[in-house]
């Protein structure tokens, strides 16, 4: 009671991390409202007036934040004060695209300082915080640099964003260690936030575009991804010394130097780096929210990871994999002297391991088993050429590839039509047959369309299985990827080259041009 600065006042730093999240999704919104009202009411249409409404709003809300006994006139401050940081902002941008990019960063940085220092919101530093890093990677950058990916700097910029992805990361760290005292958490864990959350902006934004810098070790955006893939082992080491001292030797600086060198595994994927870095803090810091959120955020740099159409899986797949296995190898090998050094309590059942590896083998084995099951049909299954038709050959968002079409297919819709039963009776099954005949020149030909398996089919016949889904048929090989700028060479096709299986099943194996010569 003595503690408490005002009866009845709720401690904001002591509420629940949801609290938190909920005042916070109110705030940005709130904010944006305004501000748009606020720059079409006043009629905002140049740098000076953004940054003087931005001050007119922002002083009185840091005065009303910090005196106001009353927790809805604290949330008022709040609000003036992230919406006046906002036009500050859009001021320093419209300076910038006057071509006074010098002074806009200074402006921006000022009035970013100075909202977050005088507020005492947990919710109200964070906006700020985001804010001004965010906007402040963006001046600092060459104009238009996310339009001109295609051009000559492109190597540069990806460099550019690697370092300030670098610098916010250990800006992020830092903060979030010097907020675990308790005295300095309300005052650190904002911008600690706002770093991590930016840097992972920055990390996705290089996989999105699959820019990932290349070249040698020692170029300046191989170096930042470098940097960046050891910052979990850093901080893995700083922890281990700070709350493990006791350990072995070995231990406490074997397991730190393992992830560091297994970081060469995930440096393309620095969304992951982002990720492990959180993951670590949350542990040093007991946040398991930090946690939950570190782990998400790793799936999706992950699944960023493998759609990066830059490198091939296989070489994804190897590097990954070399790094799970160098981990493992020094993990079974620190595992027994640890266990050993720390007696009896230190043991662990091993039903959560045993449940993990289970769980692997079983996603692996399923994995693997599809494959060879696909790998049979194309090694095994009977050649079936058909007749392609017209159908728009691109995906904007896939990339290159060909959307498939078959003369076969829309001959069976004719054939469909004049025969009601049969068609009642694939929607009631929801799977059929085409029953398929190769022509003089090697074409199959469509004979007959039936719902039921055939039992009994001629040597020159065979069976093409399809599902029945949103009034169509479906056997798959609707679409056949080619590497950027091939689309020439396989706009040429005429025919697909598909393989059969005796089930029905078909995979397509190929595409075939007018003289039905692969391509």
């Amino acid at each position: 009671a003595a503690s408490a600065p005002v009866a009845g006042r709720v401690d904001a730093d002591a509420a629940p991390w949801y609290v938190t999240v909920l005042r916070t999704g109110i705030l940005v919104p709130v904010v944006l409202l305004l501000g748009v009202w606020v720059a079409l009411g006043l009629e905002l249409d140049s740098a000076a007036d953004a940054l003087s409404a931005g001050l007119l709003l922002m002083l009185p809300g840091l005065w009303i934040g910090r005196r106001a006994a009353g927790a809805t006139w604290r949330e008022v401050g709040g609000v003036l004060t992230v919406l006046g940081l906002l036009l500050c902002a859009v001021g320093a941008w419209l300076m910038a695209d006057e071509g006074a990019r010098g002074t806009s960063v200074p402006i921006l940085l000022a009035a970013g300082v100075a909202a977050y220092a005088g507020t005492r919101q947990f919710p109200v530093r964070l906006a700020a915080a985001g804010l001004t890093l965010s906007l402040g990677c963006w001046l600092t950058m060459p104009v238009d640099f996310l339009f001109r990916w295609d051009g000559g700097q492109q190597a540069a910029w990806a460099a550019g964003l690697a370092w300030r992805m670098a610098a916010l990361l250990a800006l992020g760290a830092i903060a979030w260690i010097g907020s675990l005292a308790v005295a300095r958490r309300a005052l650190w864990r904002p911008l600690a936030w706002a770093a991590l959350a930016t840097a992972a902006g920055l990390a996705a934004l290089l996989s999105l575009e699959a820019r990932i810098p290349s070249g040698s070790w020692l170029s300046p955006g191989r170096g930042a991804l470098l940097a960046c893939a050891m910052s979990p082992g850093l901080l893995l080491g700083a922890w281990m010394a700070a709350h493990r001292p006791g350990l072995p030797a070995g231990l406490r600086l074997g397991a730190p130097a393992a992830c560091c060198a297994a970081g060469l595994g995930w440096m393309g994927a620095p969304l992951c780096s982002v990720a492990l870095a959180g993951l670590v803090l949350g542990r040093w810091s007991v946040d398991r929210p930090a946690q939950a959120l570190s782990v998400l955020l790793g799936l999706a740099g992950l699944a960023l990871y493998y759609f990066d159409p830059s490198s091939p899986l296989v070489a994804k797949a190897a590097a990954l994999g070399l790094a799970a296995a160098w981990l493992a190898a020094p993990a079974l090998w620190l595992w027994a002297p640890w266990r050993r050094a720390a007696g009896p309590a230190a043991r662990r059942p091993w039903g959560l391991p045993a449940g993990l590896l289970a769980g692997g083998v079983l996603a692996l084995g399923a994995v693997q088993a599809r494959v060879h099951h696909y790998e049979t049909i194309l090694s095994q299954g009977r050649p079936v050429v058909l007749a392609l038709a017209p159908v728009d050959p691109r995906s904007l968002m896939q990339g290159d590839y060909m959307a498939l079409d078959y003369a076969v297919r829309r001959q069976a819709e004719d054939w469909l039509r004049e025969r009601e039963p049969v068609r009642a009776a694939l929607e009631a099954s929801g799977r059929g047959w085409l029953l398929l005949r190769p022509d003089g020149e090697g074409v199959w030909r469509l004979q007959a369309v039936t719902a039921g398996a055939p039992e009994v089919l001629a040597g020159d016949a065979v069976a093409l299985a399809f599902r029945w889904r949103d009034h169509g048929m479906d056997w798959g090989a609707r679409s056949w990827f080619f590497p950027e700028g091939q689309g020439e060479r396989y706009a040429r096709a005429r025919y697909g080259a598909l393989r059969v299986a005796a089930d029905g099943a078909a995979l397509l194996a190929g595409l075939l041009d007018e003289e039905r010569a692969p391509l």
